[in-house]
């Protein structure tokens, strides 16, 4: 379970969260809304890497996080930068090998275990992003942005990897109304460092474009009654 209680956060005298409360369950959350919403803030809040002034926050301890900036450091290999990442979340030395191939395998990266970061292309680099968050068998997935920089068939990978996850609960934010539509559950929308709605994903396959014209009432500031 992951709860979360009257959060609010602030960048000097910025309020970018206002008294934000959930209660997440298991399955996979899709997080949207405009560009200055607040997800990126929010999910940082979640994931541990920024404090907050108000509220509190609980949430499973074994937990993965994919960042919007995700880099590497480009003399590294894709596996030299996968074991650093293993040892931060005190993955055990004997098990470490076996769960970055297949973490790399699930990703479609096996094959570029011993290249170097510099070598890869920006979407390549993403799907490391990938690999590490869903390494460890975390009890929480928290993704920004995943399939930003993916062509086609590796959004459709990154949709497959999710579905035959056997992660308790996922969130991911996007701005890809499609992607949320193809693999979430359940729907979060943000305005205006607030929810404004959540609901099942299955309220939006009542009719063609559901979730769009949702998605624009909200981006309109229509919150739903």
């Amino acid at each position: 379970m992951i709860r979360i209680e009257h959060l609010e956060k602030r960048f000097r005298k910025k309020q970018v969260l206002f008294d934000i409360s959930l209660e997440l369950g298991e399955g996979r959350y899709g997080l949207i809304g405009p560009n200055g919403a607040g997800k990126t803030t929010l999910l940082r809040c979640l994931a541990g890497t920024l404090g907050v002034e108000k509220g509190q926050i609980s949430r499973p301890r074994k937990a993965g996080y994919l960042p919007q900036a995700f880099g590497l450091f480009p003399q590294l290999t894709v596996y030299e930068a996968m074991e650093f990442f293993a040892v931060y979340k005190d993955i055990p030395a004997a098990l470490r090998h076996r769960d970055i191939m297949d973490c790399l395998e699930k990703v479609n990266l096996s094959d570029r275990a011993e290249d170097r970061a510099k070598t890869l292309s920006g979407g390549m680099i993403r799907r490391v992003g990938i690999a590490q968050a869903i390494m460890g068998s975390p009890e929480l997935v928290i993704l920004d942005e995943p399939t930003a920089g993916l062509d086609p068939e590796e959004r459709a990978r990154f949709r497959t990897l999710l579905e035959e996850s056997e992660i308790p609960s996922v969130i991911v934010s996007t701005h890809i109304l499609s992607d949320v539509d193809s693999f979430c559950d359940h729907i979060i929308m943000m305005r205006e460092g607030r929810i404004v709605k959540t609901g099942s994903a299955k309220d939006y396959h009542l009719g063609e474009g559901t979730l769009e014209k949702e998605y624009l009432s909200q981006l309109h500031g229509q919150a739903s009654q």
